[in-house]
């Protein structure tokens, strides 16, 4: 029974100090990484450069993926804009950690993909706002998504 409780309390710290959560698509996100998240939230300053990287493992294949990042704020959905490379999944997908592998995915294998993108400055500004990134396939149909509170100033 000690163990059991240890356990809870260690798994739920765990998942309350990640930034992200999966939010849909039959792939699974086994790990959300980024360099401008920390704790339970990103904190986005525009004009700069934002890494993520993401260890995903598919469930079909797919041989192309696009990046869709939206948010709703004030009530309308809004897509952020993203650089046509980090619009362009299988630019950044990789095996092993370093090793390009690009498109088509195969089921089954872990990646990581790897999106770089400058923050516009146009953007809105916004504070703890939830954040979609989504991974679509060529019908526009979700494949991954994950969910993360976001401030950007």
């Amino acid at each position: 029974m000690f163990r059991v409780l240890i356990f809870t309390v260690l798994f739920t710290a765990t998942v309350v100090n990640a930034f992200w959560t999966a939010c849909g698509g039959s792939a699974t996100t086994h790990e959300v990484t980024s360099n401008v998240c920390s704790g339970d939230r990103c904190n986005v300053v525009r004009g700069q450069t934002m890494i993520a990287n993401t260890t995903i493992s598919f469930a079909e294949p797919h041989h192309q993926l696009t990046v869709r990042v939206r948010t709703v704020l004030l009530g309308i959905t809004i897509t952020l804009p993203l650089t046509p490379e980090a619009e362009d999944a299988c630019r950044g997908i990789f095996i092993q950690g370093s090793v390009f592998h690009g498109c088509p995915v195969t089921v089954g294998t872990r990646f990581n993909w790897v999106m770089e993108t400058q923050i516009p400055q146009n953007i809105p500004a916004f504070q703890n706002n939830i954040v979609y990134t989504e991974l679509l396939d060529h019908n526009d149909e979700i494949v991954s998504c994950s969910r993360l509170l976001a401030t950007v100033v």
